[in-house]
């Protein structure tokens, strides 16, 4: 079970150079080269980027080469995304469109993220359980196009906790309605709220903050973010991703937990302006890891 939590996850970031041919009268003409795919303009609920992935493959340290994510699309949508661990089935989430628009996001377990829009911006994002109870939403507040803030407010219940009970004793001895009277409660119980705040250096994240936590990332490159205008929020883990937000891939990531810091730096190999693979390595206190994430575009 986990709790609905704002992780600092390994950020995946990139953007768009353009690239030219020239051709000369007295000399023959050079072949094409193909064109750069474009990053697309920033429209909630919309992700179409120039190039598919297809899976994602991990190796950490030594050890050996792991599949990490499988991605399946129906031409410009995409469908669902299985995630594993160690190579094995850990979970998948199923994307679901209305008028080629993200509306909602299921996970293998019935939770799901339902996505509410203010015309080409996030509105809000509301989580539930699989009986339908509303465990935690994000607003979102914006400046220009940007997103600068997201209030996240959490109802403290566990993801899988309704279903335990359910599959318990109490599942047996009460009806489906006073499940949900029981869920409702449990829900409801108490209410935190996190707040997570983004500031930028031209069109990448430079710093966010979420309570005790500080992040800094820099020394961007200048290629394509395969997770520019992603959606924000997965359900099968209840996390808010900040890898959305920027253009480029940092070079430097650096969390600062009140005297501590975990610091990882990041190079990258590309496939048509797009990571092909990211190799990050973190170092805090006297240990250091390196983690391999290969990717693999249709």
């Amino acid at each position: 079970m986990k709790k609905l939590a704002v992780l600092l996850l390994t950020i995946l970031a990139f953007a768009v150079v353009s690239t030219t041919f020239v051709s000369c009268n007295d000399e023959p003409e050079e072949p094409e080269v193909p064109e750069v795919p474009s990053v697309p303009e920033i429209a909630a609920g919309f992700y179409n980027p120039g190039k598919k992935v297809s899976r994602m493959y991990v190796q950490v340290d030594e050890g050996p080469e792991h599949l990490l994510q499988d991605w399946v699309w129906n031409g410009d949508n995409l469908v669902s995304i299985s995630y594993f661990d160690d190579g094995e089935f850990l979970a998948s989430d199923e994307f679901v469109y209305e008028n080629n628009r993200l509306a909602k996001i299921y996970d293998d377990q019935g939770y799901f993220a339902k996505y509410i829009y203010d015309n080409t911006k996030y509105d809000k994002i509301e989580y539930y359980s699989n009986s339908g109870v509303l465990v935690a939403d994000l607003q979102f507040k914006y400046e220009g196009k940007k997103i600068i803030m997201v209030t996240i407010n959490n109802y403290n219940i566990e993801k899988n906790v309704i279903n335990l009970i359910e599959r318990g004793f109490m599942g047996k001895l009460l009806s489906a309605d006073e499940m949900k009277v029981v869920a409702e409660k449990l829900a409801n119980s108490t209410k935190e709220t996190t707040t997570v705040s983004f500031t930028y250096e031209g069109d990448n994240v430079s710093e966010v903050g979420i309570g005790n936590y500080v992040t800094t990332y820099s020394n961007y490159d200048t290629h394509a973010n395969m997770l520019y205008t992603f959606f924000p929020f997965m359900p099968y883990n209840g996390t808010l991703y900040h890898d959305r937000f920027s253009k480029n891939n940092p070079g430097k990531t650096t969390i600062q937990v009140g005297t501590s810091t975990v610091t990882t730096v990041f190079t990258y190999t590309y496939t048509d302006n797009f990571p092909a693979t990211i190799q990050a390595t973190k170092t805090y206190g006297g240990y250091s890891s390196v983690t391999k994430t290969r990717i693999v575009y249709n």
